[in-house]
């Protein structure tokens, strides 16, 4: 796994989780299925190393806690009409 600044994942919810799908055992990978993970992974890595040079580190980390809080919001919101459109 590449890092990045310290940072080993680019995935937010990876940090969250305590135990991935894989390592308990639900989720298995073709040596295929391997190599597009990877080279998923490394070309998000590679987006990241770019944004950080555009937009210096601080910055950066800054955009993402904005987008992440985003995200969660959006989450929340999307639960609460779920739970008015059922109820």
């Amino acid at each position: 796994m590449k890092a990045v600044d310290g940072h080993a994942s680019t995935c937010p919810d990876r940090r969250r989780r305590t135990r991935s799908d894989r390592d308990d055992g639900r989720v298995s990978y073709t040596e295929h299925g391997r190599w597009v993970a990877a080279d998923g992974y490394e070309h998000l890595v590679e987006l990241e190393e770019r944004f950080i040079e555009e937009f210096g580190r601080a910055e950066y980390d800054i955009a993402r806690e904005v987008i992440e809080r985003v995200v969660g919001l959006l989450d929340q919101l999307a639960s609460e009409q779920e739970d008015r459109d059922a109820g």
